[in-house]
């Protein structure tokens, strides 16, 4: 037998975010709640993409916020005044450079005196200066990255190892030594590559050359329409893989009786 953990933040998948298009031609991007209390279903005109709804957020998220304007909504990344509840979140336009950040896990190898090499992995979280996080075989009990210096204390069952190590070119080198001890040596670590989706895609925004007005799409491009394109996205989030909103705003749910 298997169990599932609904509250499990894995299961935390990206919702709907619809293109409302108002009576004076502007549109408005909503997600579903916001849909319902105002009973909006048949105004949707599409599904723009897929984020991720503001209490589902997630570490690596940054939130979106919408503002209200003359004659649209605009999306942006910093709060609008008297507004604190963003809209949504998404991943940042970019990736994290890992010259700034070295959180994540990173697959190691700690070469000792005899040329052995030991190979480990490191998974760690970076607050301010401080770092923390877990590795195999044993518990890191202090950390510091500064000026693109890393230090570490690793507890293990029978030893300390103080490893110091200097990021360049999104790889760690540097040394290891034993607590106590005279042995050191050398150690480096590389960064673990994920696979990236090709269901993320950047967010642009658009603007219409005739009245100015804002829309957002996840195509690079909108070949025959005459429109500008913001020259960097503001975010990235998850396209629609629908061609047309299957949505039925009338189907409840009801209890079944059975005999």
């Amino acid at each position: 037998m298997y169990r599932l953990r609904l509250d499990d933040p894995r299961l935390s998948l990206p919702a709907p975010v619809y293109a409302v298009k108002e009576t004076d031609g502007s549109l408005r991007y909503l997600l579903r709640d916001d849909v319902e209390s105002q009973q909006l279903w048949e105004m949707i005109e599409r599904t723009a993409f897929f984020a991720v709804p503001p209490e589902r957020k997630s570490e690596g998220l940054i939130p979106i916020y919408a503002a209200t304007e003359a004659r649209d909504s605009r999306l942006q990344r910093e709060p609008p005044v008297g507004s604190a509840q963003p809209l949504f979140y998404a991943l940042p336009a970019a990736p994290t450079g890992a010259q700034e950040n070295i959180a994540g896990k990173w697959l190691c190898k700690l070469k000792e005196a005899d040329g052995y090499e030991l190979p480990f992995a490191l998974e760690l979280k970076l607050e301010g200066a401080q770092v923390t996080g877990t590795v195999e075989q044993g518990v890191i009990t202090q950390g510091r990255f500064r000026a693109s210096k890393l230090e570490l204390e690793v507890k293990t069952d029978q030893e300390v190892y103080l490893l110091t190590a200097q990021l360049r070119q999104k790889r760690l080198s540097g040394e290891w030594r034993i607590q106590g001890s005279d042995k050191r040596g050398d150690w480096s670590a590389e960064r673990e590559v994920k696979p990236v989706s090709t269901a993320i895609v950047p967010l642009y925004e658009y603007r219409r050359a005739q009245d100015g007005a804002r829309f957002y799409s996840t195509a690079p491009s909108l070949p025959g329409k005459v429109v500008k394109r913001s020259a960097e996205p503001l975010c990235r989030v998850w396209r629609n893989l629908m061609p047309a909103p299957v949505v039925d705003h009338l189907a409840k749910p009801v209890l079944a009786v059975t005999k």
